[in-house]
């Protein structure tokens, strides 16, 4: 348009003319500016740190390049996070195993610890023990015999202590309690006296607090100091954080407690026993129809090697000391507390059901030990409901004699 056409027009026309459109394109802005930039300062990078890039191999993949730092900080973020979340599920699903000894086992009073802990190699084992040496019943199998042989009562004690402590840090998340197992630098740390010294002063400074359930485990999220002002991108991806109710947080910790549990790592019969490990109750007839847990020794079929499972079976009989006998034809006297059970038939193994006598001691109650015993869950089960059966009929008893007392009965 020249000079002359220029004069000719009119003010608007000339505003139409020159009229300029802005329009922001960021993917144009972002190859045309910021990936110069980008590959400026990539470039600059690279050569100021040759020599330490050159000490790496080519299979390592590292680079300069800030759009790929990008992507492996976010992906390593996300995978942070993703193992953290990971790492609380299963800190949950461990809290709530620890939870149910607590409720089952559980000593609160600093005055309750020495006598829980006078319970192994008490009098009831004691007299099991000369029941066993006085008897001539060699034939019965004896949980001391074999390499899996029980504990002393020293070394359960140190296990029970451990069991308390990790109760509470870890089932009621009460980390004050937390103690190490040992050191190196002091030989005191993590022995017996140790443990019973820590756990009596801590009970004697904390508050009696019963828990309805078990609490979930505190998550703690790293953060770092903001340098700046954040841009909305920064802000953006600060608020991309995954969120959990609680219900589903407790859903993910009870299926990862299912895992645990199916890797054999916990066990929630073991977790529910009403007797502490090592201190079960002396056998007698009140056993008599109880289905227990026995573990057995056993011989792979494909390996040969032995093979320690849980066996269920129901106690028919225990010694009286007097007149039972192994067998019908047998001269020998059992000793008082051997107990004898029927096992089912075992399609497996090609054994055909059967009744057995065995030596069950209260030392090796809920031990992972060769005739170790416990109570079996189809007991628990019928154990609890007898419990909340129980709670009723004196919660209603309760309420019978309160409504009573406010409309007394006059006699005539």
């Amino acid at each position: 348009m020249g000079p002359e056409k220029w004069a000719a027009l009119s003010d608007e026309e000339r505003d139409t003319a020159t009229r300029t459109h802005l329009q922001d394109c960021w993917q144009h802005l972002r190859n045309i500016f910021l990936a110069e930039m980008s590959k400026a300062m990539s470039s600059h990078v690279a050569e100021d740190l040759k020599p330490e890039l050159d000490t790496f191999a080519q299979w390592e993949r590292m680079s300069t390049e800030f759009s790929q730092l990008l992507r492996a900080a976010y992906k390593r973020r996300r995978a942070n996070e993703e193992d953290a979340l990971d790492a609380l599920f299963t800190r949950y699903a461990l809290a709530l195993s620890f939870f149910e000894r607590w409720v089952k086992r559980g000593v609160e009073m600093a005055s309750d610890i020495s006598t829980a802990l006078r319970g192994y190699g008490g009098d009831g084992e004691r007299e099991q023990e000369r029941n066993m040496a006085h008897s001539n019943a060699a034939q019965l199998p004896h949980p001391s015999h074999g390499p899996q042989a029980a504990l002393a009562p020293e070394q359960d004690k140190l296990n029970w202590c451990r069991e308390q402590i990790e109760m509470r840090v870890v089932g009621l998340s009460w980390t004050d309690w937390a103690t190490p197992w040992g050191s190196s630098k002091d030989d005191n740390i993590g022995t017996l006296s140790q443990l019973v010294a820590h756990l009596k002063e801590r009970a004697l400074e904390s508050t009696i607090w019963l828990a309805e359930e078990c609490p979930a485990p505190q998550f703690k999220r790293k953060t770092f100091k903001a340098l700046g002002t954040p841009t909305a991108q920064a802000e953006a991806l600060a608020e991309d954080q995954v969120r959990l109710s609680p219900a589903e947080v407790l859903g993910a910790a009870q299926k990862r407690r299912a895992e645990l549990e199916a890797a054999g790592e916990i066990d929630w019969v073991s977790d529910r026993q009403p007797y502490p490990t090592g201190q079960g109750p002396v056998p007698d007839k009140s056993l008599v129809g109880k289905t227990l847990e026995v573990r057995w020794r056993y011989r792979h079929v494909e390996t040969g090697q032995p093979v320690y499972i849980w066996c269920e079976g129901v106690v028919e009989k225990v010694a009286d000391g007097e007149k039972d006998k192994a067998t019908a034809r047998c001269k020998r006297i059992l000793p008082a507390g051997v107990v004898q059970i029927r096992w089912a038939a075992d399609i497996e193994y090609d054994e055909e059901e059967t009744l057995v006598w065995s030596m069950l001691k209260p030392s090796g109650f809920n031990k992972d030990v060769h005739l170790g015993w416990r109570f079996a869950a189809s007991e628990l089960k019928r154990m609890e409901a007898a419990k909340e059966a129980r709670k009723a009929k004196g919660a209603s008893k309760a309420r019978a004699g309160k409504k009573n007392e406010n409309f007394p009965v006059e006699n005539s």
